[in-house]
């Protein structure tokens, strides 16, 4: 298992371990897509990736509510007169040709018609790019490929 393989299993796995890295490993993704870097740096893009999507919702309209911490699969519930969005945003410091999405993520997006995929690009730039994807437009636009499993010990009968 490499770094970066290592680092996407604590995240999905939501545990906070630090990973000693060699000097010159980036721990990214290769192809521009999402990685693993520092995690100062991430949560510098991340926290900006919801802020630009926060401010593009109200500026639009929207009532936004963060959903963050409460683990519902999306960041942000966006109302507007009788529609609601279920929103989750995804930064990243190049391009948004590849982002992680969790399984919990991934059904969302394949079952709840309010889904709202989010993408920020060179979010930490003055110009970041900016795409709002529905849920279904995404399994046409994306490739989802898993990136591991956990293997559960079966019980014995």
């Amino acid at each position: 298992m490499n770094t970066e393989e290592a680092a996407l299993l604590l995240r999905v796995c939501k545990a906070a371990v630090a990973i000693k890295q060699k000097p010159n490993d980036s721990a990214t993704v290769r192809g521009g897509a999402a990685g693993f870097g520092d995690p100062k740096q991430n949560l510098k893009v991340e926290q900006r990736a919801i802020r630009f999507v926060t401010n593009w919702y109200t500026n639009a309209g929207w009532e936004v509510r963060s959903r963050e911490r409460e683990k519902v699969s999306y960041d942000l519930e966006c109302k507007r007169g009788g529609r609601i969005e279920h929103v989750e945003v995804k930064g990243v410091s190049g391009k948004t040709d590849g982002v992680i999405v969790t399984a919990g993520e991934y059904e969302r997006l394949k079952r709840d018609g309010r889904a709202v995929l989010a993408l920020v690009g060179n979010v930490l730039s003055r110009r970041p790019t900016f795409e709002r994807i529905r849920g279904k437009q995404a399994q046409h636009l994306f490739e989802f490929r898993p990136l591991s499993y956990m293997a559960v010990r079966r019980k014995r009968i």
